[in-house]
């Protein structure tokens, strides 16, 4: 793991903000091969010890990469419900 950080290293002016509006499906991969690995772990973690413990640790791995300045995109949805109802329509007639 060791031998490719300089590959997560971003050159001096280079241009993430494409990293930072989205996902990674309009990039070009640098390693297939590592991102396979990363995959095939998050895989077998799923398998073996359940999508909780997953979620576990990919929410440490966010927090680590924010206090590394690794900019991430936003996740935009919790896992809570609005129990506010919506108010109807005002009418203008009246």
């Amino acid at each position: 793991m060791h031998a490719r950080k300089e590959r997560l290293d971003v050159a001096a002016g280079e241009d993430t903000s494409h990293i930072l509006s989205g996902l990674t499906n309009q990039l070009p991969d640098r390693d297939p091969e590592e991102t396979a690995e990363w995959a095939e772990s998050l895989d077998a973690l799923i398998r073996e010890q359940g999508t909780e413990r997953a979620q576990y640790i990919m929410r440490s791995l966010l927090q680590r990469a924010g206090a590394q300045s690794v900019g991430v995109p936003m996740v935009t949805t919790t896992d809570y419900v609005n129990t506010i109802p919506k108010r109807p329509p005002i009418s203008s007639a009246g």
